[in-house]
């Protein structure tokens, strides 16, 4: 349910940017410049993207990585932990996700033995975009989440 988007280290900044112009972002909340390439953050700034760490219900875009990926399912891990807040991925509309190619594991198996993982205190584990139908089987997707996914993978 979600869009998977390859890039190199070198244009990942302007793939991000054209994605937060699509969805009519100014601001974004984010996790910290650290867990990113030192220059994604200073780069949206310059381009007139504010950035806060803080949850804001009207921020339309959370931006995050994320420490895994599992091959056979399509699905992202995001752990918590210090400047890595649940919300950016969790509360906004679109959520934009950065992982490295080299994070993409063939199973859960694998995935779940990671050391990042296993000392998380909160971790999630995204398919795409929240699905739901009520009584009368009206498919309604994005109640419980964003409603748009973006995965940007780094490649080695």
């Amino acid at each position: 349910g979600g869009e998977f988007i390859s890039c190199s280290g070198s244009d990942l900044s302007q793939k991000v940017l054209n994605c937060l112009h699509q969805a009519g972002a100014t601001t974004i909340q984010s996790w910290g410049a650290d867990q990113f390439l030192e220059t994604l953050l200073p780069e949206l700034e310059k381009a007139g993207i504010e950035i806060t760490h803080d949850p804001d219900p009207v921020i339309k875009v959370g931006l995050t990585a994320a420490c895994a990926a599992v091959a056979e399912t399509g699905s992202l891990i995001i752990s918590t932990g210090p400047g890595r807040p649940l919300t950016a991925s969790l509360l906004p509309d679109v959520h934009l996700a950065i992982l490295k190619e080299e994070d993409i594991l063939p199973d859960l198996t694998h995935a779940l033995s990671l050391e990042e993982i296993r000392e998380a205190s909160s971790t999630v584990i995204i398919s795409g975009p929240s699905r739901t139908a009520d009584i009368e089987m009206t498919l309604t997707i994005g109640v419980h989440g964003p409603g748009q996914l973006y995965v940007f993978c780094l490649e080695q």
